[in-house]
């Protein structure tokens, strides 16, 4: 308690929520062992996983009186998870640093690559590199990040972890033009920082990154596509795990994101326009191996990855199979139709939950299970599928509690919670679809479906890595 308190005086208002004990996941510096680095033991934090970047001249997180309502919301929903929450947390952690995740270069790699790959093949210390970009596609300019591996070929020196890696933006006028047709003051538009589960040293360039990986191997890739407002940083905790096993993880933001730098150029370009450009752009900035690539897509993602033409495993949390559903060609057309129907032939893991009350817009669990393809293995539980090895297969994962929001990382739905938590009532009023966060906010399952998701992706894209 008295650290606690101490947290809470050191820290602004907009950040109290986190370190006060209101938040599962915060994260603090810890001393990790085995890892190749360290950090000082928790005494007193700046920063969080969910604190507001102060505007010039102007006030810090919500108002005053949406702080206080979002406050005693989550204390009533976190406190008693908070133990259990922190304790999975801090586990996990301690075990991804004892088992260390610097990167060597495969046998196989090295046989393809030859004398010139030697140098990757010395293990590195624990950590990724995080690139924070754009790219373009008919004078459409939108956000990207890339995650890319520390190989031994990295510069030297220890990585650390950042306490405000990644910025993630919370466009609340974007929200109300796309929910209700409300213009709202761009004012009330939130960006927020949190820090990495990893260590990692950010990037400034694409010829940075080159150099970070140096010559003579080729990088597996998974390409990720966020849902209906969602950001390109939703997935933060896979793709942190996936560039410590060896990936280069790249995910773009799409037109119908969260923040206001989504928007791009006008007139922004289609999800499958930005998605190919996404993949075009980091295949000709970095040695990518060009048959190992992988596609992730959440909710409206699932769909998105679908479209793309071309012979690839594909990951669909929270979806449908867009070939074989009858509404899905009022959304894609006749040329989404036909692509989806082609990679249905490929491999894909399919993971949705009868707890997902927006799959109910496409008809529900259901109509998924009428759709899956005649090879499909089906399983209940994410690590039944896991220990039955499901890489190079087609499979369909059914879970009963999970809602739309627990395959993203708590550090992103963290951040959503402290700012549009005091909105919730509003949105009811106006009988407005909230994508299940109101669902979130009672369960804060994060964390814990993680748990059991990344290990299953892994498992099912382990043949890239090869």
């Amino acid at each position: 308690q008295a650290d606690t308190r101490g947290h809470h005086r050191e820290l602004p208002m907009s950040a109290t929520a986190c370190t006060s004990g209101l938040f599962p996941t915060c994260r603090h510096p810890r001393t990790a062992r085995g890892s190749g680095w360290t950090t000082a033991a928790p005494q007193r934090v700046a920063r969080t996983c969910c604190e507001a970047v102060p505007r010039p001249g102007g006030r810090t997180g919500s108002h005053a009186l949406g702080r206080r309502a979002a406050l005693l919301l989550k204390q009533s929903l976190a406190l008693a998870q908070l133990d259990v929450y922190r304790a999975a947390s801090r586990a996990r952690t301690a075990q991804a640093h004892e088992a260390g995740c610097g990167v060597s270069a495969s046998s196989s790699q090295v046989a393809r690559a030859g004398s010139s790959s030697t140098a990757q093949t010395t293990r590195g210390p624990c950590g990724v590199r995080y690139l924070d970009t754009y790219a373009e596609v008919g004078g459409d300019r939108f956000p990207l990040a890339v995650w890319l591996p520390h190989t031994a070929a990295s510069s030297p020196g220890p990585v650390t972890p950042a306490e405000d890696v990644y910025e993630y933006n919370i466009s609340i006028r974007k929200l109300f033009r796309t929910m209700v047709k409300w213009d709202v003051p761009a004012w009330f538009d939130r960006t927020y920082r949190f820090p990495s589960n990893v260590p990692v040293a950010k990037l400034q360039d694409w010829e940075q990154a080159r150099q970070e990986l140096g010559p003579g191997v080729e990088f597996p890739l998974l390409a990720i596509a966020h849902g209906f407002l969602g950001t390109k940083l939703d997935f933060v905790d896979l793709a942190e795990r996936l560039a410590s096993r060896g990936f280069v993880v790249v995910a773009p933001e799409f037109a119908d994101g969260l923040s206001a730098a989504s928007a791009g150029s006008v007139p922004s370009k289609g999800r499958v326009d930005r998605f190919s450009a996404s993949l075009r752009t980091v295949r000709e900035q970095l040695p990518i191996a060009g048959s190992r690539i992988g596609l992730l897509g959440h909710s409206a993602g699932s769909g998105t990855v679908q479209q793309i033409e071309g012979r690839f495993p594909r990951v669909l949390l929270s979806g449908y199979l867009l070939a074989t559903n009858a509404n899905a060609r009022n959304y894609v057309g006749d040329a989404g139709i036909e692509a989806a129907a082609k990679a249905t032939k490929d491999p894909y893991l399919l993971v949705v939950s009868e707890g997902d009350s927006v799959l109910k817009f496409g008809g529900g669990v259901p109509t998924i299970r009428k759709g899956l393809t005649r090879n499909t293995r089906r399983f209940d539980s994410m690590s039944d599928a896991t220990a039955a090895s499901v890489a190079n297969q087609q499979a369909a994962v059914f879970l009963e509690t999970e809602n739309h929001l627990s395959f993203m990382s708590s550090r992103v739905n963290d951040c959503m919670t402290d700012l549009l938590a005091p909105l919730l009532p509003l949105a009811r009023l106006l009988k407005v679809s909230v994508l299940d966060f109101d669902v979130y906010l009672e369960s804060q399952d994060s964390d814990k479906t993680n748990a059991d998701l990344i290990p299953l992706i892994e498992e099912f894209l382990e043949p890239l890595r090869c």
